[in-house]
């Protein structure tokens, strides 16, 4: 079964409270290996999971969350 609406809302809160926080906080953003900060997170997020974080299952949001607060700490 596929990522239930509200996690899918949640997860997208997540990624675009880390990538609001990288423009914030971080001093040269070229430095991220994308075009933005807000894609760097949902790159680095899909490759971790090994595929699109709508394909994930509920029970894979405490590691999506994980995930993208990794990344949002340590960008590079």
């Amino acid at each position: 079964m596929a990522l239930s609406e509200s996690n899918i809302q949640i997860v997208r809160m997540k990624a675009r409270e880390a990538g609001d926080y990288l423009i914030k906080n971080m001093e040269d953003i070229n430095d991220l290996p994308a075009l933005n900060p807000y894609s760097f997170i949902w790159d680095m997020l899909n490759r971790e999971l090994g595929r699109n974080y709508k394909e994930c299952e509920d029970n894979d949001v405490p590691q999506m969350i994980e995930i993208i607060e990794e990344y949002k700490n340590n960008p590079i």
